[in-house]
């Protein structure tokens, strides 16, 4: 598969989930979407989650699934070595690099969004918390030390 292939992919997918959904999404704001999605799961450290993972994981009728699937591998700091450019855009105002180590921001550095809140309840993050990627694991644990 090449980029051009991928990113059309993960658009109709994106297309097709914002649509049984009944949500509207700007088509520019879509496509965008969609590179963000695409381009780290091309990376030259990616051998197996990459775009195809993310669309056979998301093979599904149930378009919270697709959606989930889509982003589920966005950022793999113990496979890509490092945070996509890109997408620190997005992250920046609630992680940040001390000593090597991905934090979570402190509570007074921390911008007021609900919706950030509702994932770090959800995971149980915390503010201040370092963000440890296990090497041979799939997800980021806490050092709650």
């Amino acid at each position: 598969m090449n980029f051009e292939h991928e990113h059309e992919q993960c658009l109709e997918k994106l297309n097709w989930a914002i649509k049984q959904l009944q949500v509207e999404v700007k088509p520019e704001k879509l496509v965008e979407i969609a590179e963000l999605i695409v381009q780290p799961m091309t990376g030259l450290w990616r051998y197996f989650h990459t775009p195809n993972h993310i669309f056979e994981v998301g093979n599904s009728q149930d378009s919270i699934e697709v959606l989930a699937a889509l982003f589920h591998d966005l950022v793999y700091v113990q496979v890509d070595h490092s945070v996509n450019f890109n997408l620190s855009y997005y992250i920046a105002p609630y992680i940040q690099e001390r000593q090597g180590k991905l934090k979570i921001r402190e509570k007074n550095e921390l911008p007021k969004d609900l919706t950030f809140e509702m994932v770090t309840s959800i995971f149980g993050f915390l503010a201040g918390q370092v963000l440890l990627p296990k090497k041979e694991g799939m997800c980021l644990p806490l050092d709650r030390g």
